[in-house]
């Protein structure tokens, strides 16, 4: 569910946003933390 919510904010952006990717950066999930990793660095 956390990682759905991720990748729902791929049309958004502003600081909102960033901060929300950020924490799920840090989650305790690996594939939460991988889609907010693709989302910020889409590299």
């Amino acid at each position: 569910m956390r990682r759905r919510a991720v990748l729902a904010l791929a049309p958004f952006d502003g600081p909102e946003v960033e901060a929300a990717l950020r924490r799920a950066a840090e989650d305790r999930d690996w594939q939460t933390r991988d889609a907010a990793e693709l989302l910020t660095n889409p590299d």
